[in-house]
């Protein structure tokens, strides 16, 4: 099994390298969401705390 989807990925490089790229930014652009997020909620937790 390994040794098939080795070849396979070796064989179709460019493309998947592409989708993989484009597949990391896209989860990195998502943390980064999720950590503004958590922050803004954070924020206002805080703030409601205050008042």
């Amino acid at each position: 099994m390994n040794v098939g989807v080795r070849s396979k990925t070796t064989s179709n490089y460019l493309p998947t390298g592409r989708m993989t790229l484009l597949l990391n930014n896209a989860l990195v652009m998502f943390k980064c969401l999720l950590t503004m997020v958590k922050i803004i909620d954070g924020l206002s937790l805080y703030l409601a705390d205050l008042a």
